[in-house]
């Protein structure tokens, strides 16, 4: 019996507004929530409402032998709170049921797993709160942002209890035992890695998008030619590849009709991540020094890391670390990491921009440049409003003592100046 494991992932960042240097100082409003909120709306009404009560009723269907895993961002769960709160609820259904696992992520779905470890797991803490309030689990499997993962980062999430990690296939070990299995890290051994079976969670997604390009029998067939030494298939799908679709009845058989298929065939089961972690044993360890992603076919950082304008913006916001610590204001904390969701530097890469290949994000700005201007802009803002608050803090920490000698002071300049004011007008 070999296990399918499917993890959906559902993220959508909040808009930024277009800021203009003359708004720097006069403007401190800088996400557009009125579209994001009718764009998520819409999608929710076109494919993300249609998919997850295909779940809720799968789920009921085959009495438990469905299972999968979520994985939703912060951002996505305030987005759909303030303009689809069906989507939190039937997503409570499915949390109720005991066959959905909610997997861990960074609130902000932000780069901080490469930019802030201490941030970064302040994000983390975050989102599993959020998970735990609303769904009631306690996430131990991790999916970081793009699927962005090292052994280090794999370490600290170990740390932060969890024992299960989703990631991308690349490496010796990939090339040598292939993705259908399982790993676990070198530097925490009990720590579990599944690896994104890549071909057949881009069929899976092709498939959901058009039904007409093959049958999901045809689909559920391809399972039989992995090897035999291959235990477990994760498929990854992410919400976001259908954001152009408007989900119909045949969309949505397909993924009952798939999932029918599998079921039946009494070769394959389906299993949650925790699930599969605790069954099968790692073959070998996976063994990743530097940070991989799933965003490209390179597996690397070049999404948001590929020109000069996105590490001099991802560099600035990472800085004001400092002085939001200072600063201490829980609103001006919160903007600074929304700030740091990572479709912001996506919208400045020039190798991505209107590729039809990775364009699954459709970005607002005209060119990767004005998406650079208008998201400095915007910190710059941020970062005057930080100094003001910090230097209005310290004046307020002065005892009357110190603000009467301070007065003291100006009071003696101001006479000396005007002392010279008037040896001026009498030479």
């Amino acid at each position: 019996m070999k296990t399918i494991c499917l993890n959906f992932n559902l993220h959508k960042s909040v808009l930024l507004k277009k800021y203009r240097f003359f708004d720097i100082g006069n403007d401190n409003n800088y996400f557009d929530t009125y579209t994001t909120d009718l764009q998520t709306e819409k999608d929710a009404k076109d494919y993300i409402i249609p998919l997850l009560e295909m779940l809720e009723r799968l789920s009921d269907n085959f009495n438990g032998k469905f299972k999968c895993s979520m994985t939703i961002s912060g951002i996505a769960i305030e987005n759909f709170s303030r303009a689809c709160q069906n989507g939190i609820e039937i997503l409570k259904k499915l949390a109720r049921t005991g066959n959905f696992e909610f997997t861990g992520m960074p609130y902000y779905n932000s780069l901080t797993s490469i930019t802030d470890k201490e941030e970064f797991a302040v994000q983390v803490k975050k989102h599993s709160a959020k998970i735990e309030e609303l769904f009631g689990q306690k996430p131990t499997t991790f999916r970081n942002t793009e699927l962005i993962y090292s052994d280090e980062i794999g370490k600290t999430l170990y740390e932060l209890g969890f024992d299960t990690i989703l990631t991308e296939g690349c490496g010796k070990a990939i090339e040598l035992y292939g993705n259908n299995v399982l790993y676990f890290n070198p530097m925490c051994e009990t720590q579990k890695i599944l690896t994104r079976n890549q071909d057949y969670s881009r069929m899976f997604q092709d498939g959901l998008k058009d039904n007409k390009l093959f049958t999901p029998e045809y689909f559920a067939q391809k399972f039989y030619d992995i090897d035999e030494e291959d235990e477990v298939i994760y498929l990854g799908v992410n919400f976001n590849n259908f954001n152009k679709t408007k989900l119909n009845d045949d969309i949505t058989i397909f993924l009952k009709s798939f999932v029918n298929a599998i079921i039946k065939s009494e070769e394959f089961v389906f299993e949650i991540p925790k699930e599969i972690s605790k069954n099968l044993t790692p073959v070998a360890p996976l063994n990743v020094p530097r940070p991989i992603s799933g965003m490209n076919r390179y597996h690397d950082l070049t999404p948001w890391q590929s020109n000069e304008l996105q590490e001099e913006a991802l560099q600035k916001i990472t800085s004001y670390s400092k002085l939001v610590k200072t600063a201490n204001s829980d609103v001006l904390t919160d903007i600074w990491r929304n700030l740091q969701s990572s479709d912001y530097f996506y919208y400045m890469s020039t190798e991505y921009f209107n590729n039809p290949a990775y364009g699954y994000k459709p970005n607002p700005f005209k060119s990767p440049y004005e998406a650079f201007i208008n998201y400095m802009n915007i910190i710059s803002d941020l970062e005057r409003r930080l100094n003001a608050k910090i230097k209005e803090d310290e004046k307020n920490k002065l005892s009357d003592q110190e603000i009467l000698d301070i007065i003291s002071h100006y009071e003696k300049a101001i006479v000396s100046l005007k002392q010279k004011l008037e040896d001026r007008e009498n030479e």
